[in-house]
Protein backbone atom coordinates (compact mmCIF):
# COMPACT_ATOMS: atom_id res chain seq x y z
CA UNK A 1 0.00 0.00 0.00
CA UNK A 2 2.66 2.47 0.90
CA UNK A 3 4.70 0.95 -2.12
CA UNK A 4 8.41 -0.56 -2.57
CA UNK A 5 10.63 -0.45 0.63
CA UNK A 6 13.48 2.46 0.46
CA UNK A 7 16.94 1.43 -0.03
CA UNK A 8 17.55 2.18 3.49
CA UNK A 9 15.11 -0.76 4.34
CA UNK A 10 12.20 1.28 6.10
CA UNK A 11 8.95 1.38 4.71
CA UNK A 12 7.37 4.37 2.82
CA UNK A 13 4.10 5.66 4.65
CA UNK A 14 1.16 4.74 3.73
CA UNK A 15 -0.76 7.21 0.93
CA UNK A 16 -3.88 8.99 2.34
CA UNK A 17 -6.75 6.93 1.23
CA UNK A 18 -9.15 8.47 -0.73
CA UNK A 19 -13.14 7.49 -1.41
CA UNK A 20 -13.14 6.42 -4.90
CA UNK A 21 -15.86 8.69 -7.32
CA UNK A 22 -19.21 7.43 -6.77
CA UNK A 23 -20.79 6.85 -10.42
CA UNK A 24 -23.06 9.10 -12.15
CA UNK A 25 -26.48 7.53 -12.35
CA UNK A 26 -27.72 6.30 -15.54
CA UNK A 27 -29.80 9.14 -17.53
CA UNK A 28 -32.90 7.57 -18.60
CA UNK A 29 -34.52 8.69 -22.37
CA UNK A 30 -37.96 9.34 -21.68
CA UNK A 31 -40.08 8.59 -24.80
CA UNK A 32 -43.94 9.80 -25.50
CA UNK A 33 -45.27 5.98 -24.74
CA UNK A 34 -43.01 6.08 -20.84
CA UNK A 35 -44.81 9.41 -19.49
CA UNK A 36 -48.38 8.29 -21.18
CA UNK A 37 -50.61 5.72 -19.68
CA UNK A 38 -51.24 2.76 -22.73
CA UNK A 39 -55.24 3.78 -22.53
CA UNK A 40 -54.46 7.31 -22.02
CA UNK A 41 -56.13 9.43 -25.48
CA UNK A 42 -53.23 10.69 -28.05
CA UNK A 43 -52.88 14.17 -28.35
CA UNK A 44 -52.90 14.92 -31.92
CA UNK A 45 -52.21 18.50 -31.94
CA UNK A 46 -48.57 18.16 -31.84
CA UNK A 47 -46.19 16.71 -33.58
CA UNK A 48 -44.27 13.39 -31.91
CA UNK A 49 -41.28 14.16 -29.94
CA UNK A 50 -38.29 12.29 -30.71
CA UNK A 51 -35.27 10.83 -28.53
CA UNK A 52 -32.71 12.10 -31.43
CA UNK A 53 -31.58 15.41 -31.63
CA UNK A 54 -31.91 17.14 -34.63
CA UNK A 55 -28.35 17.37 -36.67
CA UNK A 56 -27.24 21.16 -37.53
CA UNK A 57 -26.44 21.58 -40.83
CA UNK A 58 -23.63 24.65 -41.44
CA UNK A 59 -23.39 25.59 -44.62
CA UNK A 60 -20.44 28.42 -45.79
CA UNK A 61 -22.43 31.30 -46.54
CA UNK A 62 -20.01 32.49 -49.56
CA UNK A 63 -22.07 29.47 -51.06
CA UNK A 64 -25.62 30.67 -50.39
CA UNK A 65 -24.69 33.82 -51.82
CA UNK A 66 -24.38 33.65 -56.22
CA UNK A 67 -20.70 35.60 -57.28
CA UNK A 68 -21.25 39.23 -58.48
CA UNK A 69 -19.38 38.48 -61.93
CA UNK A 70 -18.11 41.81 -63.53
CA UNK A 71 -20.29 42.98 -66.33
CA UNK A 72 -18.46 44.91 -69.49
CA UNK A 73 -15.33 44.45 -70.96
CA UNK A 74 -12.74 43.14 -68.04
CA UNK A 75 -8.37 44.18 -69.19
CA UNK A 76 -7.28 40.52 -68.93
CA UNK A 77 -3.91 41.80 -70.38
CA UNK A 78 -3.37 45.99 -68.95
CA UNK A 79 -1.61 48.52 -70.69
CA UNK A 80 1.97 47.00 -69.63
CA UNK A 81 1.00 43.81 -71.09
CA UNK A 82 0.22 42.02 -68.00
CA UNK A 83 -2.16 39.27 -67.02
CA UNK A 84 -5.18 39.80 -64.88
CA UNK A 85 -5.02 39.30 -61.63
CA UNK A 86 -7.77 36.86 -59.38
CA UNK A 87 -9.32 35.73 -62.56
CA UNK A 88 -12.23 33.57 -60.85
CA UNK A 89 -13.55 36.99 -59.08
CA UNK A 90 -14.87 38.23 -62.14
CA UNK A 91 -14.68 35.90 -64.77
CA UNK A 92 -16.21 32.46 -63.05
CA UNK A 93 -15.34 29.49 -63.70
CA UNK A 94 -18.70 27.37 -64.62
CA UNK A 95 -18.00 24.42 -67.05
CA UNK A 96 -19.95 25.96 -70.43
CA UNK A 97 -19.38 25.50 -74.47
CA UNK A 98 -18.43 28.74 -75.65
CA UNK A 99 -16.93 30.43 -79.18
CA UNK A 100 -13.23 33.19 -78.74
CA UNK A 101 -13.65 35.76 -81.41
CA UNK A 102 -10.76 38.32 -81.82
CA UNK A 103 -9.80 41.54 -83.97
CA UNK A 104 -6.51 42.46 -85.11
CA UNK A 105 -6.13 46.44 -87.09
CA UNK A 106 -4.63 49.42 -86.83
CA UNK A 107 -5.22 52.47 -85.29
CA UNK A 108 -8.88 53.91 -85.79
CA UNK A 109 -9.97 51.20 -88.07
CA UNK A 110 -13.34 50.71 -85.74
CA UNK A 111 -12.69 47.69 -84.12
CA UNK A 112 -14.05 48.29 -81.25
CA UNK A 113 -17.30 49.35 -83.38
CA UNK A 114 -17.41 46.17 -84.66
CA UNK A 115 -16.57 43.75 -81.82
CA UNK A 116 -19.82 46.13 -79.86
CA UNK A 117 -21.75 45.00 -83.42
CA UNK A 118 -21.15 41.53 -82.88
CA UNK A 119 -21.83 41.56 -78.89
CA UNK A 120 -25.39 43.06 -79.98
CA UNK A 121 -26.46 40.67 -82.69
CA UNK A 122 -25.99 38.46 -80.19
CA UNK A 123 -28.53 39.69 -77.77
CA UNK A 124 -26.04 40.77 -75.36
CA UNK A 125 -26.89 43.36 -72.94
CA UNK A 126 -24.00 43.66 -71.59
CA UNK A 127 -21.52 47.46 -71.99
CA UNK A 128 -19.55 47.69 -75.00
CA UNK A 129 -16.27 48.28 -75.74
CA UNK A 130 -14.93 51.80 -75.54
CA UNK A 131 -15.24 53.77 -79.59
CA UNK A 132 -13.52 56.75 -80.69
CA UNK A 133 -14.50 60.17 -80.32
CA UNK A 134 -14.10 63.44 -81.67
CA UNK A 135 -11.51 64.25 -78.67
CA UNK A 136 -9.78 60.75 -78.63
CA UNK A 137 -8.99 61.14 -82.59
CA UNK A 138 -7.90 64.57 -81.95
CA UNK A 139 -5.41 63.54 -79.38
CA UNK A 140 -4.43 60.40 -81.03
CA UNK A 141 -5.03 57.95 -78.02
CA UNK A 142 -5.87 54.18 -78.69
CA UNK A 143 -9.04 53.83 -76.99
CA UNK A 144 -7.84 50.12 -76.19
CA UNK A 145 -4.51 48.96 -74.34
CA UNK A 146 -3.59 45.48 -73.85
CA UNK A 147 -6.32 43.50 -74.53
CA UNK A 148 -9.80 43.76 -73.22
CA UNK A 149 -12.42 40.93 -72.88
CA UNK A 150 -16.46 40.72 -73.21
CA UNK A 151 -17.77 37.76 -71.54
CA UNK A 152 -21.06 36.69 -72.68
CA UNK A 153 -23.30 34.45 -71.02
CA UNK A 154 -26.42 32.83 -71.63
CA UNK A 155 -27.70 31.51 -74.90
CA UNK A 156 -24.78 32.36 -77.38
CA UNK A 157 -21.63 31.60 -74.71
CA UNK A 158 -18.78 33.91 -76.84
CA UNK A 159 -15.68 36.10 -75.11
CA UNK A 160 -15.17 38.82 -77.73
CA UNK A 161 -10.99 40.18 -77.52
CA UNK A 162 -10.57 43.44 -78.54
CA UNK A 163 -7.15 44.36 -79.22
CA UNK A 164 -5.17 47.64 -78.77
CA UNK A 165 -3.84 48.76 -82.15
CA UNK A 166 -0.96 47.16 -83.94
CA UNK A 167 1.73 49.52 -85.44
CA UNK A 168 0.29 52.08 -83.73
CA UNK A 169 2.41 55.72 -83.78
CA UNK A 170 0.47 56.87 -80.52
CA UNK A 171 1.16 53.53 -78.23
CA UNK A 172 4.85 54.08 -79.61
CA UNK A 173 4.59 57.76 -78.37
CA UNK A 174 3.36 57.07 -75.25
CA UNK A 175 6.78 54.59 -74.96
CA UNK A 176 8.67 57.57 -75.81
CA UNK A 177 7.10 59.85 -72.98
CA UNK A 178 7.30 57.11 -70.37
CA UNK A 179 11.21 57.77 -70.21
CA UNK A 180 11.91 54.07 -70.38
CA UNK A 181 14.74 52.55 -72.04
CA UNK A 182 14.73 49.72 -74.32
CA UNK A 183 15.10 46.66 -72.91
CA UNK A 184 18.45 44.25 -73.36
CA UNK A 185 18.31 42.62 -76.65
CA UNK A 186 15.89 45.49 -78.35
CA UNK A 187 17.98 48.36 -80.83
CA UNK A 188 15.20 51.32 -80.07
CA UNK A 189 11.71 51.47 -78.96
CA UNK A 190 10.26 51.71 -81.90
CA UNK A 191 11.58 47.72 -82.24
CA UNK A 192 9.76 47.08 -78.83
CA UNK A 193 6.83 48.17 -79.92
CA UNK A 194 6.87 46.59 -83.10
CA UNK A 195 7.68 43.22 -81.22
CA UNK A 196 4.80 43.58 -79.02
CA UNK A 197 2.28 43.97 -81.85
CA UNK A 198 3.53 40.75 -83.23
CA UNK A 199 3.26 38.87 -79.60
CA UNK A 200 -0.37 40.40 -79.26
CA UNK A 201 -1.22 38.72 -82.64
CA UNK A 202 0.57 35.77 -82.15
CA UNK A 203 -1.59 35.37 -78.82
CA UNK A 204 -4.93 36.42 -81.22
CA UNK A 205 -4.38 33.52 -83.16
CA UNK A 206 -3.32 31.28 -80.86
CA UNK A 207 -6.90 31.81 -78.70
CA UNK A 208 -9.30 32.62 -81.06
CA UNK A 209 -11.70 30.71 -82.99
CA UNK A 210 -12.38 33.64 -85.43
CA UNK A 211 -10.60 36.83 -86.04
CA UNK A 212 -11.45 39.48 -87.49
CA UNK A 213 -8.84 41.51 -89.64
CA UNK A 214 -9.80 45.01 -89.70
CA UNK A 215 -7.75 47.32 -92.12
CA UNK A 216 -9.11 51.09 -93.17
CA UNK A 217 -6.84 51.51 -96.78
CA UNK A 218 -6.48 48.72 -99.48
CA UNK A 219 -2.68 49.96 -99.83
CA UNK A 220 -1.88 49.17 -96.03
CA UNK A 221 -0.28 45.98 -96.35
CA UNK A 222 1.60 46.95 -92.59
CA UNK A 223 -1.52 44.37 -91.25
CA UNK A 224 -1.31 41.50 -93.14
CA UNK A 225 2.81 41.55 -92.79
CA UNK A 226 2.24 41.43 -88.80
CA UNK A 227 -0.61 38.88 -89.35
CA UNK A 228 1.85 36.60 -91.34
CA UNK A 229 4.89 37.49 -88.59
CA UNK A 230 2.14 36.49 -86.13
CA UNK A 231 1.04 33.18 -87.65
CA UNK A 232 4.51 31.32 -87.85
CA UNK A 233 5.45 32.45 -84.71
CA UNK A 234 2.26 31.95 -82.51
CA UNK A 235 2.03 28.86 -80.25
CA UNK A 236 -1.14 27.09 -81.04
CA UNK A 237 -4.00 26.47 -78.74
CA UNK A 238 -4.26 22.97 -79.37
CA UNK A 239 -4.42 20.81 -76.40
CA UNK A 240 -4.77 23.48 -73.64
CA UNK A 241 -7.72 25.47 -74.96
CA UNK A 242 -9.57 22.16 -76.11
CA UNK A 243 -9.25 22.71 -79.84
CA UNK A 244 -8.92 19.59 -82.34
CA UNK A 245 -4.84 19.74 -82.57
CA UNK A 246 -1.89 21.64 -82.10
CA UNK A 247 -1.91 22.94 -85.69
CA UNK A 248 -5.14 24.95 -84.88
CA UNK A 249 -5.38 27.86 -87.22
CA UNK A 250 -8.07 30.20 -86.08
CA UNK A 251 -10.94 31.23 -89.17
CA UNK A 252 -10.05 35.18 -90.21
CA UNK A 253 -12.49 37.17 -91.82
CA UNK A 254 -11.02 40.22 -93.39
CA UNK A 255 -12.72 43.31 -92.69
CA UNK A 256 -12.26 46.57 -95.12
CA UNK A 257 -13.55 49.84 -93.70
CA UNK A 258 -14.25 53.32 -95.31
CA UNK A 259 -14.61 51.61 -98.52
CA UNK A 260 -15.89 54.44 -101.22
CA UNK A 261 -18.80 53.04 -102.77
CA UNK A 262 -17.98 53.51 -106.04
CA UNK A 263 -15.52 50.29 -104.76
CA UNK A 264 -18.28 48.41 -104.35
CA UNK A 265 -18.01 45.98 -106.80
CA UNK A 266 -16.92 42.54 -108.17
CA UNK A 267 -14.10 43.74 -109.51
CA UNK A 268 -12.85 45.47 -106.47
CA UNK A 269 -13.63 42.84 -104.54
CA UNK A 270 -11.69 39.85 -106.59
CA UNK A 271 -8.39 42.43 -107.16
CA UNK A 272 -8.33 42.74 -102.51
CA UNK A 273 -8.74 38.83 -102.75
CA UNK A 274 -6.29 38.61 -105.30
CA UNK A 275 -3.86 40.70 -103.25
CA UNK A 276 -4.73 39.22 -99.88
CA UNK A 277 -4.03 35.47 -100.90
CA UNK A 278 -1.17 36.15 -102.87
CA UNK A 279 0.43 38.06 -99.58
CA UNK A 280 -0.23 35.23 -96.60
CA UNK A 281 0.38 31.76 -96.91
CA UNK A 282 -2.09 29.41 -97.76
CA UNK A 283 -0.98 26.76 -95.23
CA UNK A 284 -1.67 29.63 -92.25
CA UNK A 285 -4.93 31.35 -93.46
CA UNK A 286 -6.76 28.57 -95.83
CA UNK A 287 -9.53 28.87 -98.39
CA UNK A 288 -12.86 28.14 -96.75
CA UNK A 289 -14.94 25.97 -98.44
CA UNK A 290 -18.43 29.26 -98.40
CA UNK A 291 -16.25 32.42 -98.28
CA UNK A 292 -18.82 35.23 -96.67
CA UNK A 293 -18.68 38.48 -98.92
CA UNK A 294 -21.14 41.66 -98.78
CA UNK A 295 -24.99 40.21 -100.36
CA UNK A 296 -24.86 44.19 -101.74
CA UNK A 297 -22.09 43.04 -103.82
CA UNK A 298 -24.21 40.26 -105.35
CA UNK A 299 -21.21 37.81 -105.65
CA UNK A 300 -21.72 34.33 -106.80
CA UNK A 301 -19.11 32.81 -105.47
CA UNK A 302 -19.11 28.83 -106.26
CA UNK A 303 -15.25 27.96 -105.35
CA UNK A 304 -13.10 28.03 -102.76
CA UNK A 305 -11.66 31.48 -101.02
CA UNK A 306 -10.81 33.88 -98.09
CA UNK A 307 -13.32 35.66 -96.26
CA UNK A 308 -13.54 39.18 -97.57
CA UNK A 309 -15.81 41.70 -96.76
CA UNK A 310 -16.71 45.50 -97.12
CA UNK A 311 -18.13 48.38 -95.05
CA UNK A 312 -18.48 51.96 -96.63
CA UNK A 313 -17.72 55.12 -95.24
CA UNK A 314 -20.15 56.20 -92.60
CA UNK A 315 -21.57 59.11 -95.12
CA UNK A 316 -23.62 56.73 -96.50
CA UNK A 317 -25.59 56.21 -93.02
CA UNK A 318 -28.21 53.77 -94.46
CA UNK A 319 -25.72 51.13 -96.25
CA UNK A 320 -23.44 51.62 -93.56
CA UNK A 321 -26.07 50.13 -91.04
CA UNK A 322 -26.84 47.84 -93.70
CA UNK A 323 -23.95 46.45 -93.71
CA UNK A 324 -22.54 46.46 -90.07
CA UNK A 325 -25.98 44.66 -88.78
CA UNK A 326 -24.85 41.73 -91.70
CA UNK A 327 -21.69 41.41 -90.82
CA UNK A 328 -22.61 40.92 -87.47
CA UNK A 329 -24.85 38.54 -88.31
CA UNK A 330 -22.74 36.53 -90.21
CA UNK A 331 -19.75 36.20 -87.74
CA UNK A 332 -21.98 35.27 -84.89
CA UNK A 333 -23.70 32.34 -87.27
CA UNK A 334 -20.16 31.62 -87.49
CA UNK A 335 -19.32 31.39 -83.80
CA UNK A 336 -22.29 28.85 -83.31
CA UNK A 337 -20.46 26.23 -85.88
CA UNK A 338 -16.99 26.92 -83.86
CA UNK A 339 -16.63 26.51 -79.91
CA UNK A 340 -15.21 24.92 -77.33
CA UNK A 341 -16.48 22.36 -75.43
CA UNK A 342 -15.99 21.54 -71.71
CA UNK A 343 -14.39 24.48 -70.53
CA UNK A 344 -15.17 27.57 -68.50
CA UNK A 345 -14.07 31.21 -69.09
CA UNK A 346 -11.64 31.12 -66.26
CA UNK A 347 -9.91 28.20 -67.58
CA UNK A 348 -9.92 29.91 -70.84
CA UNK A 349 -8.14 32.37 -69.33
CA UNK A 350 -5.52 30.72 -67.44
CA UNK A 351 -4.73 28.22 -70.47
CA UNK A 352 -4.30 32.02 -72.24
CA UNK A 353 -2.03 33.31 -69.74
CA UNK A 354 0.60 30.24 -70.06
CA UNK A 355 0.22 30.51 -73.86
CA UNK A 356 1.42 34.39 -73.11
CA UNK A 357 3.98 33.61 -71.34
CA UNK A 358 5.47 30.57 -73.78
CA UNK A 359 5.04 33.44 -76.45
CA UNK A 360 7.01 35.96 -74.82
CA UNK A 361 9.72 33.07 -73.94
CA UNK A 362 9.88 31.35 -77.01
CA UNK A 363 12.71 30.80 -78.89
CA UNK A 364 11.86 31.97 -82.24
CA UNK A 365 10.36 35.10 -80.66
CA UNK A 366 13.99 35.70 -79.58
CA UNK A 367 15.63 34.93 -82.71
CA UNK A 368 12.74 36.91 -84.58
CA UNK A 369 13.78 39.63 -82.48
CA UNK A 370 17.93 39.44 -83.31
CA UNK A 371 16.74 39.19 -87.01
CA UNK A 372 14.84 42.83 -86.82
CA UNK A 373 17.76 44.29 -84.97
CA UNK A 374 20.03 43.16 -87.69
CA UNK A 375 17.76 44.67 -90.17
CA UNK A 376 17.37 47.90 -88.32
CA UNK A 377 21.94 48.23 -87.75
CA UNK A 378 21.76 47.60 -91.18
CA UNK A 379 19.06 50.25 -92.34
Amino acid sequence: RGGPPRPSGTRRASSIATSPTPPLPVRRILSKSSITPPNAPTDTSRPPLSNVAPTAVLTPRRLLQPKSLKSGPISILDNALRPLRNPDDVIGDEPTDFSVCGVIGTEAVGKSRIMSQVARSMRSDQPEFLVHNGVSLANGAPMTTGIDALFIRGATSSILLDSQPINSPAILLSLMNSGISPPHGYSSLGQLELFHTIELSSLILSVSNLVLVVQDRFSDDSTLSTLSAGSMLKIAGGQQLGFPNIYHHPRCIFVYTKVPMESFSEREWRRMHKHIRMTLDGQYFPDQKSPICNELLGLNLNSSGLDLFFVPDESCADIYNLCMDELGELVTTLMKDAFVTGESYASWFRATVRIWDEIRCSKANAMYNKVLSAQAIME
